[in-house]
């Protein structure tokens, strides 16, 4: 879709600079006999290739309910992953996480965590960071600025945001060097209309 806008421009650009009576990629241009229709032509024709050379984000507004939905990926070889959205204090935002990590890829390969990780009860893992919190080994879990609350994610989670900030994804685990895999997380900000008169708890 970019590069097809990309494309388009650059024919009208070039169409505004000729004066008209080129035909490319399916689109013929006739002859201009006005100055004015050339430059709106070439103005159109740059913005175009602007809006086509632009970074795309997956964040989108979500089929027709008002929704914004993101997919990102969460490395289980890094602290903080910033998902690059942000929440505003009181919404509503509601995430689902698949995919597969190890935590010992040289010594335990064969062992594999999903979002919801395991919970601890042998204190196998004494490094983990959320440990005190109760939250499971190698669960996904979340937080909303630099230095706000830790929250248990796991493979699903319905909250409303308790203060304004980027939200960040992370991997309860105390040593990210000997990782692999990532878990892949849907974020739904749900749109004012969506989230009145719920009840979800606080994040």
């Amino acid at each position: 879709m970019q590069a097809t806008l990309v494309t388009l421009g650059v024919v009208a650009v070039m169409a505004a600079i000729v004066g008209g009576g080129l035909k490319a990629v399916g689109v013929e241009v006739p002859v201009f006999g006005s100055i004015p229709r050339q430059v709106l032509l070439g103005i159109f024709g740059l913005a175009l290739i602007v809006v086509g050379l632009e970074p795309w984000q997956s964040w989108s507004p979500g089929s027709d309910d008002g929704d914004k939905r993101s997919v990102v990926a969460v490395p289980a070889t890094q602290p903080w992953t910033d998902t690059s959205i942000v929440v505003e204090a009181g919404e509503e935002f509601s995430i689902t996480a698949d995919g597969e990590i190890r935590d010992d890829k040289d010594n335990n390969p064969q062992r594999t965590f999903g979002p919801n990780g395991v919970p601890d009860t042998e204190n196998q893992h004494p490094g983990d960071p959320f440990k005190v919190e109760g939250f499971n080994h190698a669960a996904l879990v979340g937080r909303i600025g630099e230095a706000g609350d830790v929250f248990e994610v796991g493979a699903e989670l319905t909250c409303k945001a308790s203060s304004s900030g980027p939200l960040f994804l992370s991997i309860n685990d105390g040593l990210f060097t000997d990782n692999d895999g990532e878990y892949k997380a849907t974020i739904v900000v749900k749109s004012p209309v969506n989230a009145s008169g719920s009840d979800s708890s606080p994040c």
